[in-house]
C-alpha cells in the first residue's frame, strides 16, 4: 500500500454544493465574461460541428431555453428540459387567475441607478445559444463552451455570418476548420446592446485536430444540469401562499384537477406517489394490457384510449344484459302458480 499525501483542492473537494444560477455542469470548461473576468474581451475561435443532424448537416451550436429571475430575493435560473415543467404550468394558471400580479414592471436599481425589469417570482423563459470555442492566445487549454443570449448576443454573430462580403459574395463559415476566423468577444457594462462580437476575416487560421475532432470537443447535448420536478415544485411552494400554489398547480400530473381549479393534494405529491389524488386524470389503458375476448361475436367497439375526465365502461359494445336480472322473485313465483 502507498501513503498518499492530502491536497487542499481535489475533484469533489468543494463542499458548497451550490448550483444556484448554474445550468452547465461544473466540470465543463467555460469562457466567462463579467466585470471581473475577461473584462477586456477575448479573441475566440468558434469550433466546428459536434454532431450531424438527420440531413447530415453539421450542428455547431445548441439553442436552449433558460428560466431566469426565478425566486424572490435570490433570483435563480435553470435549464428547461421539459417544455411543460411545473413552473411553466404554474405560470400559465397564474396569468389566468391573477393577471394583475403577473405584469412585468420597470423598477429602479438603487445600486446601479439604472431601470430594470421586475418579473413575477416564477421568472421568465429566455433563449440562450451555446457554442464550442477555443481561446486564440491559449489553444493549449483546449475546448471551452461559450454561453450567449440569443438576442443582442449570438444573433450578432449570425447576422455577420449570413451577410455578404464587400464584393457581394457569400461569406465562408466562421468556424471552417481549414480557415477559422478569430472573433473578438467582449461584454460591456451598461444597457443597450452589451455584447460586442466582431469577426476578423483578415486573419484566418487552420485549427489543430484536437480542436475539431468530435472526440475532443464537447457534445453540447450533454452538458446541462437538470433540476427535478420535485425541486421546482418545492421552490414554487416557498414563493407563494398555499392556496395560490395549489390553485395554480391544479391539473399538473400528481396534483389533479383541471383548468386552474383548486385540487386536493398530498403534502408532497411528487415524493409520495403512493397517495391517491382524488381528481387525478385517468391514465389511458395500454393496448397490450387489454385481454383478448374469446367469442364468436364480432367486437364492434373496443375502448382504446380513456378520456381524461370521464369514466369508461370497459364492456365491449354489443354485450347483452341479462333480462331476468330485473324480475322480482316473488312475482315470478306467483306468475308460475297462476299458470300451472
Amino acid at each position: 500500500m502507498a501513503i498518499i499525501k492530502p491536497s487542499k483542492k481535489f475533484i469533489g473537494s468543494d463542499l458548497g454544493g451550490e448550483t444556484g444560477g448554474k445550468y452547465i455542469k461544473p466540470e465543463v470548461r467555460q469562457v466567462i465574461f463579467n466585470r471581473s473576468t475577461n473584462k477586456d474581451g477575448l479573441h475566440l475561435y468558434f469550433l466546428p460541428a459536434y454532431k450531424l443532424d438527420l440531413n447530415d448537416q453539421g450542428v455547431w451550436f445548441k439553442t436552449i431555453s433558460i428560466r431566469d429571475n426565478f425566486g424572490d430575493k435570490f433570483k435563480d435560473k435553470y435549464y428547461v428540459s421539459d417544455a411543460n415543467d411545473p413552473v411553466t404550468h404554474f405560470e400559465r394558471n397564474f396569468k389566468l387567475n391573477y393577471p394583475d400580479e403577473a405584469v412585468v414592471v420597470d423598477e429602479l436599481n438603487e445600486k446601479t441607478g439604472q431601470t430594470q425589469k421586475k418579473y413575477p417570482n416564477y421568472g421568465r423563459i429566455t433563449k440562450r445559444i451555446i457554442f464550442n470555442v477555443a481561446i486564440v492566445s491559449d489553444l493549449e487549454k483546449g475546448c471551452h463552451v461559450l454561453d450567449l443570449p440569443a438576442y443582442n448576443g449570438a444573433n450578432l454573430l449570425m447576422n455577420w455570418q449570413e451577410g455578404k462580403d464587400a464584393r457581394g459574395r457569400e461569406k465562408g463559415m466562421v468556424n471552417d476548420p481549414e480557415r477559422a476566423i478569430p472573433v473578438f468577444v467582449k461584454l460591456n457594462a451598461g444597457g443597450g446592446s452589451p455584447w460586442q462580437i466582431e469577426p476578423d476575416p483578415s486573419d484566418p487560421a487552420v485549427l489543430p485536430v484536437e480542436l475539431c475532432d468530435t472526440d475532443y470537443i464537447y457534445n453540447l447535448d450533454d452538458i446541462f444540469l437538470k433540476k427535478s420536478n420535485a425541486e421546482l415544485i418545492d421552490k414554487l411552494r416557498s414563493l407563494y401562499p398555499a392556496d395560490v400554489f395549489e390553485e395554480c398547480m391544479a391539473g399538473y400530473p400528481g396534483f389533479g384537477g383541471v383548468g386552474g381549479v383548486k385540487a386536493a393534494t398530498s403534502t408532497n405529491p411528487i415524493a409520495a406517489p403512493e397517495k391517491v389524488v382524488v381528481n387525478a386524470p385517468k391514465a389511458a389503458p395500454s393496448l397490450k394490457n387489454i385481454p383478448k375476448v374469446s367469442t364468436t361475436k364480432p367486437q364492434t367497439q373496443l375502448p382504446i384510449e380513456a378520456e381524461e375526465d370521464d369514466d369508461i365502461d370497459m364492456a365491449p359494445a354489443g354485450h347483452e344484459s341479462n333480462p331476468l336480472a330485473s324480475i322480482d322473485l316473488e312475482e315470478a313465483k306467483a306468475f308460475l302458480k297462476r299458470n300451472k
